[in-house]
């Protein structure tokens, strides 16, 4: 698994990378490690061996001592794309532990991010 993160690293050009994430998401019986890559200009998110996508409609907010990230991205799978909307929570404090829900277009939950970590952060 280290492996497989370092090579997402260098392939993510995480020179302009301001945040990198690992977080498993539980969809069905299936656990995933996606990537979130954040850049300041947006960045992308990667199901390792499955799809690599932009993420666009970023939205950050703070609340209760949590990031709020929501942002959609456009999943290639199989020939069908589909629309996801994520709703990702960063604590603040020194747990980093991540949740989150994954959202089809109609408001249908597809999965769960549970204890995502942060893996880089550059400020």
């Amino acid at each position: 698994m280290k492996t497989l993160v370092l090579f997402f690293f260098l392939l993510a050009d995480p020179l302009h990378a301001e945040e990198i994430y690992l977080l498993p998401t539980r969809i069905g019986d299936r656990t995933f490690n996606d990537l979130l890559i954040i850049e300041t200009s947006g960045g992308s998110l990667t199901v390792p061996g499955v799809f690599s996508a932009p993420i666009f409609n970023v939205k950050v907010r703070m609340s209760w001592g949590q990031f709020k990230y929501n942002f959609s991205i456009k999943a290639s799978e199989g020939g069908q794309e589909t629309l996801v909307h994520y709703e990702v929570s960063i604590p603040t404090d020194s747990t980093y532990k991540i949740s989150g829900t994954l959202k089809l277009q109609d408001g249908t939950v597809l999965g769960t991010i549970e204890n995502g970590v942060r893996l880089r952060e550059i400020r």
